[in-house]
């Protein structure tokens, strides 16, 4: 069995002093993923609360890109990312979609069905 500080972030790629709530599983998720997918990332967020825990410009969370985007463009702005990112050659860049239940599920679902049919 491998020593539990093996596991710990090595390189962190978020900044600290997030302003999530305490206990907050945003932060924890999106730390993990940000040490997973390193600096080449965009993420796209739509107005969540991760809005706020990403930071006011000019602070931010995240030692990457982010796009801020309206509530239910969140699929649309991402296919729009990443049409923008193969135009200029960096296909090895990834871009993910950091959204809650509202922008998947609930006010995003006809947005994320149209991702999906691209």
């Amino acid at each position: 069995m491998k020593p539990a500080l093996e596991f710990l972030i090595k390189d962190e790629k978020v900044y600290s002093g997030a302003l999530s709530c305490r206990g907050c599983g945003w932060s924890l998720l999106v730390r993990h993923l940000a040490s997973l997918l390193g600096e080449d990332t965009v993420y796209v967020a739509p107005a969540s609360c991760f809005s706020i825990i990403s930071g006011p410009f000019p602070l931010r969370e995240l030692k990457a890109n982010l796009v801020h985007t309206v509530f239910a463009a969140a699929p649309a702005t991402a296919t729009g990312v990443r049409a923008a990112l193969d135009r200029q050659g960096k296909e090895d860049t990834t871009v993910v979609i950091l959204a809650g239940d509202g922008g998947t599920f609930d006010i995003g679902l006809q947005s994320l069905s149209g991702a999906a049919a691209r």
